[in-house]
C-alpha cells in the first residue's frame, strides 16, 4: 500500500507538470514559457546537487565567515550560518538560471505554428518539469532524514530506485563533509573570539592550564601504559568517568548567562562541567604525558539535535595519525576512536594544538 501511494504522488506531480506547461502555453501562446518555467526548476535542481556536492568547502568557508565577522553568540552565529547558505544557494541558482535561459535563446527559433507540435513539446516539457520536482522533493527528504528528522524519518519513497539512488549519493557526501570540515589548514589552528566569548570569557591558555595534582594524576593513570594509544584511552576513560556533566552551567552557557569558571583547574576541583571542561582537562592530562594533542570545536548531536561542541584529537606517533577522542560523550557509549565518530560530530576547527 505504501509503495502504491509512493508512486501515486509521483505520478500526480508529474500530472500537475504537464497541466500547468500547458496552461502555459494557452495564456502566453508562446513555448518559451513552458521553457522557462522548466528550467527555473532544472536549476533549482542542479543548485542543490552542487551545493550537495561541495558541502565541506562550503560550510568549511561559512563557518569561517561567521567566526570572523559575526562573532555574536553561538546561537546568533548559527542563525547567520543558515542565512549565509541560504544566500549561497541563491546566487548559485541565479547564475545557472541565467545560463540556462541564454543557452536556451540559442536554440530558440521564434514560435511554432502547429498547435498540436506545440501542445506535444508542452507536455514533454511538464513531464520533465514533474519529473525534476520529484527529484529535488527526494533530496530535501533525504536531508532531513539525515538531520533534523533522523529520530522520525520519512521513509514512503523508500522502495522508489531514484530515491535510494539520491539517499546513496547524499549519505556519502554528507558523511564525508562531516569528515573534511575544518576551520583552516590544520598545521595552521586559529583559536577565534567566539570561543572565548562562548566559553564564558576563559581564554584558551586559561582553559587548558593544568596544576601539579592534574599533572600527577594522569602520570599516574598511565604509568603502566605502552603506547600513546593506550595512554590516551587511559585519559579518556578516566576524565569520562569521574567528571560530572553540569547540565546547569550547559543551560546558563546557551542562554549567554553567567555560568562560573571554566576550563580543566575548574573541572578537576569540583568534578563536573561541560563539553569545554572536559576537553580542556583532557589537554591538561595529555601535555603532562607528552602527548600531542587538540582542541577541536564544532556541533554534535545529542539524541535530540545538533548543538554547539567541543572534543579533542591526539596524535598516534607509531601511526602517524591524528585520532578523534570525546571524553564528554563517554557515558553514551565508545567515543575514542570509533569508526562512526562522525556520524554525529561536525568538525569545524581546531581550536589549538599542544
Amino acid at each position: 500500500m505504501e509503495k502504491l501511494i509512493a508512486y501515486s504522488i509521483c505520478f500526480a506531480f508529474i500530472l500537475f507538470g504537464v497541466k500547468e506547461s500547458i496552461n502555459l502555453l494557452k495564456d502566453h501562446r508562446d513555448i518559451k514559457f513552458p521553457i522557462n518555467r522548466t528550467l527555473y526548476y532544472l536549476s533549482i535542481l542542479l543548485s542543490f546537487l552542487i551545493i550537495n556536492s561541495n558541502l565541506n568547502v562550503i560550510l568549511a568557508d561559512i563557518i569561517k565567515i561567521s567566526y570572523n565577522y559575526f562573532a555574536f553568540s553561538s546561537i546568533k552565529n548559527e542563525v547567520i550560518r543558515m542565512v549565509l547558505l541560504v544566500v549561497v544557494y541563491f546566487i548559485i541558482h541565479f547564475i545557472i538560471y541565467m545560463v540556462l535561459k541564454f543557452l536556451a535563446k540559442l536554440f530558440y527559433f521564434g514560435k511554432i505554428l502547429n498547435r498540436r507540435i506545440l501542445i506535444f513539446i508542452s507536455a514533454l516539457l511538464g513531464a520533465i518539469k514533474g519529473t525534476i520536482v520529484i527529484l529535488i522533493m527526494f533530496i530535501g527528504i533525504v536531508i532531513f532524514n539525515m538531520t533534523i528528522g533522523r529520530n522520525f524519518p520519512m521513509n514512503i519513497f523508500t522502495n522508489i530506485s531514484g530515491y535510494k539512488m539520491i539517499y546513496d549519493t547524499i549519505s556519502q557526501n554528507f558523511t564525508s563533509s562531516n569528515e573534511k570540515i575544518t576551520y583552516s589548514d590544520e598545521e595552521n589552528y586559529m583559536p577565534t573570539s567566539n570561543v572565548l566569548i562562548y566559553y564564558n570569557g576563559v581564554t584558551l591558555e586559561d582553559g587548558v592550564r593544568s596544576n601539579s595534582e592534574i599533572d600527577n594524576k594522569a602520570i599516574e593513570i598511565t604509568k603502566y601504559k605502552e603506547n600513546d594509544l593506550e595512554k590516551a584511552k587511559s585519559l579518556y576513560v578516566w576524565i569520562g568517568s569521574n567528571i560530572e556533566y553540569d547540565f546547569d552551567k550547559a543551560y546558563k552557557t546557551l542562554n549567554n548567562e553567567s555560568s562560573g569558571k571554566s576550563g580543566a583547574t575548574e573541572a578537576w576541583t569540583t568534578q563536573k562541567g561541560i563539553c569545554f571542561d572536559y576537553a580542556c582537562l583532557y589537554v591538561a592530562m595529555a601535555r603532562a604525558i607528552d602527548l600531542k594533542v587538540r582542541l577541536v570545536t564544532g556541533s554534535a548531536y545529542d539524541g535530540t539535535q545538533y548543538g554547539p561542541h567541543a572534543w579533542n584529537e591526539v596524535y598516534l606517533e607509531s601511526e602517524d595519525k591524528w585520532i578523534p577522542v570525546d571524553p564528554t560523550f563517554y557515558m553514551s557509549g565508545n567515543y575514542f576512536n570509533n569508526n562512526n565518530f562522525y556520524d554525529d560530530h561536525i568538525k569545524e576547527m581546531i581550536a589549538g594544538e599542544w
